[in-house]
């Protein structure tokens, strides 16, 4: 009896939890950290703050978590693509890039701090955190390319996901991008993936 009452509990307090990161989601996409509080996300949830402190001790440690959360829903889901046998491999790597298609309109929080970064304006937590999702990603293709393309060199593996995740990045935004870096006076995609592959990579190299 305590061990069901003790899974109950359990399930409850995640339930919650991720009522919370879900409520916290939409505010840090429409306001940012900055302008984000507390109070607010627990107003939106109809509980008192104190309630929201049980699961996370301050405002920056619910962004760090949510972040988190959203990168793992999405890695997990490109996992369970990639692994799905019932797809050809040439269809696995159609829908992972149908997939970072959709990344902005799904993910809108992870893509404003990729515009962030772009913008040179992000915080060092938010390039510390895009960062490890990149490598997470990249990880990812990396064990799912040999699948897909026959190609099973190990330094051609590592060029080859690093480049598939920022192809699907520069996918993600589609033309949203040439609004976002106008400075740049980016004139084709290939100067596009340039910046992209540019902004990315020294974010992973200064983790």
């Amino acid at each position: 009896m305590k061990t069901i009452k003790t899974k109950i509990h359990r399930t409850a307090y995640n339930r919650k939890r991720e009522d919370i990161l879900k409520a916290a989601e939409k505010r840090f996409s429409r306001h940012g950290i900055k302008k984000t509080t507390i109070e607010e996300v627990a107003r939106d949830l109809r509980i008192g703050k104190t309630s929201l402190y049980n699961y996370f001790n301050s405002k920056e440690h619910l962004f760090q978590e949510t972040v988190k959360w959203l990168c793992a829903d999405f890695l997990e889901t490109i996992k369970t693509n990639f692994n799905n046998e019932e797809l050809s491999p040439e269809e696995r790597l159609k829908v992972y890039f149908e997939l970072k298609k959709d990344f902005f309109a799904k993910y809108k929080m992870l893509s404003q701090m990729l515009i962030n970064i772009l913008n040179e304006v992000s915080t060092e937590n938010e390039n510390e955190l895009m960062a490890g999702f990149w490598q997470s990603e990249s990880e990812v293709l990396r064990l799912a390319i040999p699948i897909c393309l026959n190609i099973n060199d190990e330094a051609s593996l590592r060029n080859l996901s690093w480049a598939y995740s920022v192809y699907g990045s520069m996918i993600s935004f589609n033309e949203k991008l040439f609004q976002i870096i106008p400075e740049k006076n980016l004139d084709n995609k290939s100067e596009v993936l340039g910046v992209l592959n540019e902004k990315m990579f020294s974010v992973i190299t200064k983790k």
